[in-house]
């Protein structure tokens, strides 16, 4: 849960299972949602999944192809040329919403495939940043590669 408004950006993360709530109140919005999950990390000990390693990929291309965006994503520098329908339609907003999200977090430090469909269409993937901040891209292609659908949670 945030809110950003102005120059200010308010970022809170809940933990129910270890009692732990983290709030923060910044004029950075540049921050978005790094601190918040950073302070959280101070308290919690590393999640059980962190180095869980990668299922067997065999569509390597697709790792690739959306390992090599993410730059471009966290600059907010995306290009129209790797996506297809609903993503390429809301390019615009996905760049500052991505230059947001990613742009104060740590280094990306490797890539997870978790999931794989049959058709190599619909892949789940385990970002890590730095050491421990952790995200859940859902990544949906089309048959030529193109990204055709992007969902990023925090885990």
């Amino acid at each position: 849960m945030a809110h950003s408004g102005g120059p200010a950006l308010s970022d809170m993360v809940y933990y129910p299972d270890d009692k732990l709530a983290v709030v923060v109140l910044t004029n950075q919005r540049k921050l978005v949602p790094a601190l918040a999950h950073g302070v959280a990390n101070f308290y919690l000990p590393p999640p059980p999944f962190l180095n869980e390693p990668s299922i067997a990929d065999s569509a390597p291309e697709r790792t690739e192809a959306i390992t090599a965006l993410v730059p471009a994503l966290s600059q907010g520098k995306a290009e129209a040329r790797h996506f297809t329908g609903t993503a390429k339609d809301e390019l615009a907003d996905m760049n500052d919403w991505f230059r947001m999200k990613l742009g104060g977090m740590p280094p990306l430090s490797r890539w997870v495939l978790v999931e794989d469909s049959t058709d190599h269409l619909s892949r789940t993937y385990r970002a890590v940043y730095g050491r421990d901040v952790t995200q859940r891209w859902k990544v949906t292609f089309d048959a030529t590669g193109l990204i055709a659908e992007l969902d990023v949670t925090d885990e």
